[in-house]
């Protein structure tokens, strides 16, 4: 069975050495970086790209496109461990090795379409670039967006546009203190769009899945899965998904990261990595 799922998923793709434009400290131990990098096929929002960052790491670390334009490249990253340590160092001119764009995307929305967008944290970083491209089509959308501190919120960020802002934090310190879900599930009450999507914290993406689902309404989540080679080889990054015949794992660098929420297996987190 796995040797059937391996077969066809090897793609020739070139390391792209990528030079670093910026690397801008964003607070909270986070940076959004950009890097001169003309990635082919253009990515699409919800796609991954994988860095070499420093020939001390044996595996190359995942980060969202969170934009892309005219051959720059940005990723929005929090420092958590030795790789994004050691990028947080690269400064202007500094090469990166880019693999990508790799995974699958956001299906793309028509621009009529009443777009809602969902994220908690450095969630935003793969809608950071739906949003873009929904706000360069006029499409009409609403981000709704909540973190712990208002220090949390990458407002900085976020495109310019007239979109619709909602934001919450845990500790009232910007928007409405509590849950960003409490407030999409407020709104829901008074007016309804015709797509959710949705990415951070597991639970606040199963919440989002729940009340589309007793809405009627379709969702889409970016799983944020720990994963190893990024191209669907060591099986690493496996989610649980529902099939025709009960369920089964898909991996999510190749076969997501972006779910149909409603195929998602939410029991536990765990089950779903």
């Amino acid at each position: 069975m796995r040797g059937n799922r391996l077969r066809g998923i090897i793609v020739a793709m070139d390391m792209r050495q990528s030079p670093v434009v910026v690397n801008t400290p964003l607070g909270e131990n986070s940076f959004f970086l950009e890097m001169r990098c003309a990635l082919s096929p253009a990515p699409v929002p919800g796609q991954f790209v994988e860095l070499a960052i420093d020939p001390c790491l044996f595996l190359r670390r995942p980060f969202s496109v969170s934009s892309y334009r005219r051959g720059t490249l940005g990723i929005l990253y929090r420092v958590v461990g030795r790789g994004t340590h050691l990028l947080s160092q690269k400064k202007k001119g500094d090469i990166l090795g880019v693999l990508g764009p790799l995974g699958r995307g956001f299906p793309s929305f028509p621009a009529a379409s009443r777009v809602w967008l969902v994220a908690g944290g450095t969630g935003i970083a793969p809608l950071l670039f739906l949003l873009s491209r929904r706000k360069a089509a006029s499409g009409d959308t609403t981000l709704f967006y909540g973190a712990l501190t208002d220090r949390a919120l990458f407002r900085k960020v976020l495109p310019a546009g007239n979109y619709r802002k909602v934001f919450s934090t845990d500790d009232g310190s910007c928007g409405e203190k509590c849950r960003i879900t409490s407030l999409v599930r407020r709104h829901l009450e008074q007016e309804r769009p015709d797509v959710l999507c949705a990415s951070g914290p597991f639970e606040m993406m199963k919440e989002v899945a729940c009340l589309a689902d007793a809405c009627g309404l379709p969702c889409y989540v970016s799983l944020e899965n720990r994963m190893g080679c990024g191209m669907g080889l060591c099986f690493g990054c496996v989610a649980k998904v529902k099939t025709d015949t009960g369920w089964d794992y898909e991996r999510v660098c190749t076969e997501g990261p972006v779910f149909p929420a409603e195929r998602v297996v939410w029991e536990d987190e765990d089950s779903a990595r």
